[in-house]
């Protein structure tokens, strides 16, 4: 039996096999695991007492993390549904959830205008980061674990070590709302876009500067993905259109068309070969970049925002849908 929500679908995550899929509705608590082959719930991951706010998967897409309205963050085992860890965080609605590699380490960005690092194992608070003065919508985490990266609507992006919980760095990236940002593999290269921006930038962390524009689309962007080399960099936009851009020259190489609404979120896997798009059509697109053909596809339901994840391997996504959140 399949179950669908009236309304609002918060995200899908996909097995590395293709037979599996985890799901998050707004009527719901918690997640559901699902069989492709059959459409039935296998496993409902339940446990918030509010609505799931931000996701992400582990790397190596065992488990799923979630944060909630009731300002506490979960981990579940994918195949059992099994609640592993529940950690309490802050007095506030966790927007954004970030995982290290080894999966000890969670990093959460919430509307009391800090971030957060956590421990898994002991379930306490390593660092609370401090320095932003509006709400903290997104973070990310470079390969090595060593750098977390903040985007907030005080129009900055701030870079933080993890083992101190020191500011080491602060872009302004100019708009004042930023809604998306993505890091290169080596924390070297950070993107971001910020409300109602038709261009995307990528700036050099080090010296601090704009080192590439992306500027093609017709409508407002929504959502932006790094390769890991950070050569290649994929958009979402409000004209409908996902579109694949060479970093060093600021030129578009693709136009992933077909989505007959605005594309609200992206996600492209490691090897840079496989772009994942959500849409307020109700679909959720994985493509194949480099040789056009589109692989897949699967609905969720209208009128919703789509984040999805790619996972250390490129065999899992998750897609979350933040439901009319800006």
């Amino acid at each position: 039996m399949i179950l669908y929500a009236p309304e609002k679908v918060f995200g899908v995550a996909l097995s590395s096999d293709g037979t599996t899929a985890l799901t998050r509705s707004q009527m719901f608590t918690g997640a559901q695991v699902w069989r492709l082959d059959t459409g039935e719930v296998v496993q409902t991951l339940e446990g918030h007492a509010f609505g799931i706010s931000a996701f992400t998967l582990s790397a190596n897409g065992a488990y799923s993390l979630t944060g909630s309205n009731d300002g506490t963050m979960r981990m579940w085992r994918v195949d059992t549904g099994e609640l592993v860890k529940t950690l309490e965080g802050p007095a506030s609605v966790i927007a954004s959830i970030a995982c290290s590699s080894d999966g000890n380490i969670i990093v959460t960005g919430s509307h009391d205008k800090n971030a957060h690092v956590w421990c898994v194992d002991t379930g306490t608070r390593r660092h609370r980061l401090v320095g932003h003065t509006s709400v903290v919508t997104r973070v990310a985490l470079a390969a090595n674990d060593t750098l977390a990266f903040t985007g907030s609507w005080d129009h900055t992006v701030r870079v933080w070590r993890l083992d101190t919980g020191a500011c080491v760095k602060i872009l302004d990236v100019g708009n004042p709302h930023i809604i998306e940002i993505a890091v290169s593999a080596d924390g070297k290269l950070v993107a971001s876009t910020g409300l109602h921006d038709k261009i995307a930038k990528v700036w050099c962390v080090e010296t601090g500067r704009c080192v590439s524009n992306l500027v093609v689309h017709d409508g407002s962007l929504n959502a932006i993905a790094l390769t890991p080399d950070a050569k290649f960099a994929l958009t979402g936009s409000t004209d409908r259109t996902a579109r694949v851009w060479r970093v060093d020259t600021g030129m578009c190489v693709k136009v992933l068309e077909g989505h007959t609404s605005e594309v609200t979120s992206v996600a492209i896997s490691p090897d840079g070969k496989t772009a994942l798009t959500g849409s307020r059509d109700s679909t959720a697109r994985v493509w194949r970049v480099y040789d056009e053909m589109e692989t897949a596809m699967f609905t969720a339901l209208r009128d919703a925002r789509w984040r999805r994840f790619f996972d250390a391997d490129g065999d899992h996504a998750l897609c979350s849908l933040i439901a009319s959140f800006f």
